[in-house]
């Protein structure tokens, strides 16, 4: 099996992430437009396009917590317009102060045609 360059680093990324976490203090988050837990919020999500034909990903990622949040990744999945799966995009949301909130951007990595998305989990330390 071969693996582009961009999947490459998107492994390690993800790999480095999950040892900087340690495995043992993961949370997990599920929704649709806004997905919680109980010290951790995904709100305000969307997925847009622009007339140029970009798409992207907007929300807010609330630290309900005492501390900072260093880094978080956020699941979203991605749903064609036939209602199955195509994908899943992770996005990362680095230095969410604590009791505060911090606004992403993130650009969709996908060619398929997306009717729908939704927040699957977020990790976070």
């Amino acid at each position: 099996m071969t693996y582009t360059p961009r999947t490459v680093s998107r492994l390690l990324g993800i790999a480095a992430l999950l040892t900087a976490l340690g495995l043992s203090g993961l949370v997990g988050a599920c929704g649709g437009s806004n997905a919680s837990t109980e010290d951790v919020e995904v709100q305000n999500f969307r997925y847009a396009k622009m007339p140029n034909g970009n798409r992207y990903f907007t929300g807010h990622l609330v630290n309900k917590r005492s501390s900072r949040i260093p880094i978080a990744e956020i699941e979203v999945a991605l749903y064609g317009t036939d209602g199955t799966r195509v994908g899943t995009e992770q996005i990362q949301v680095e230095d969410v102060p604590a009791q505060d909130s911090t606004q992403f951007r993130s650009a969709a990595n996908i060619d398929e045609s997306i009717a729908r998305v939704r927040v699957r989990s977020v990790l976070v330390p």
